[in-house]
């Protein structure tokens, strides 16, 4: 928005400006604009804290939802997010907004994770899949992995690996995770980087 605005700044200071160029220009001030009121109103939402609201919760319309929040951040940090979603995924019962900012959590630390490696590609995976009594959500990414204390501490208040982390995000996103009756859990990512699983109960005669 604010690169547009200076070129449109530039535009109309000179004697024969293009008008096209402003217009075009000016729609996509218009268009950033409504996005940016978009993700606002969203991460409000993500950060009410309130009782859980348990409701019939396709998971992966939550994925599609957060990914298109950060859809931007990822751009500017040059990262690449595919998904690789199971359309068949049973629905569960949860609370859509907490999940989400479970899922939003997850990838923005999947994000972060990515940083330490500017020579190699930054991709994120997240794919979703059903068990017999499952659904579970998976966040991959190519960055260094985990030390061996961060392993046995991930999960732990305000414990972080990242200079200016507050150590809450994980903590409050299991939490969220066992109030839903599901587990969140860490393991190494092949051939590099990290993998989160977020694990939800499936409830018989939902689809």
């Amino acid at each position: 928005m604010v690169s547009n605005a200076h070129a449109v700044s530039r535009l109309i200071s000179i004697d024969h400006p293009d008008l096209d160029e402003i217009k075009n220009a000016l729609t996509d001030i218009i268009s950033d604009a409504k996005r940016a009121g978009e993700i606002v109103l969203r991460s409000h939402g993500l950060l009410k804290r309130r009782e859980l609201e348990f409701k019939l919760t396709q998971m992966n319309e939550v994925v599609r939802n957060v990914v298109s929040l950060v859809h931007s951040e990822a751009l500017i940090r040059h990262v690449q997010i595919a998904l690789a979603l199971d359309d068949k995924l049973t629905a569960i019962m949860g609370d859509s907004v907490q999940l989400q900012q479970v899922v939003l959590n997850l990838i923005m630390n999947a994000i972060d994770a990515t940083a330490d490696v500017p020579d190699e590609p930054r991709r994120i995976t997240i794919s979703s899949r059903a068990t017999a009594s499952h659904v579970q959500i998976l966040v991959r990414d190519t960055g260094k992995g985990l030390s061996d204390e961060a392993k046995q501490r991930l999960f732990e208040p305000f414990f972080t690996s990242k200079q200016n982390g507050l150590g809450m995000g994980l903590t409050i996103s299991q939490d969220i995770i066992h109030h839903h009756g599901g587990s969140l859990s860490a393991e190494a990512n092949f051939p590099r980087g990290t993998c989160l699983t977020c694990e939800l109960p499936r409830k018989e005669g939902l689809s």
